[in-house]
């Protein structure tokens, strides 16, 4: 809830705490709903449809729900992947060491 105050800020909208609080909710229970997987779509469309309810201008809320899910979806990737591949070099080098110890060693 906090990222999507954020993108609402960046975009110089500030449509106040209770009116996230209810859209993020909404958005939430509404996801719960099998229609898609992992409420793809669903969430957008009711925190947008939500926030344009309430004043905010459409295209504000819609660059907002949109930037909002790319923060709390995309960019965790960055980092989880540079994770994976020290993870993954750290194993390749441990398991050359492994192999090449002499076998008196092993």
């Amino acid at each position: 809830m906090l990222s999507l105050d954020l993108v609402f800020l960046v975009l110089r909208y500030q449509p106040g705490f209770g009116l996230l609080a209810i859209a993020y909710a909404a958005a939430n229970i509404a996801s719960a709903i099998p229609v898609t997987p992992g409420g793809l779509g669903v969430i957008e469309v009711t925190m947008v449809a939500i926030t344009v309810s309430f004043g905010a201008p459409r295209a504000t809320a819609v660059l907002a729900v949109l930037g909002h899910r790319f923060v709390n979806y995309r960019l965790p990737l960055l980092p989880g992947a540079v994770a994976y591949l020290r993870l993954r070099l750290r194993s390749a080098t441990v398991g050359s060491r492994k192999t090449s110890m002499p076998r008196a060693n092993r």
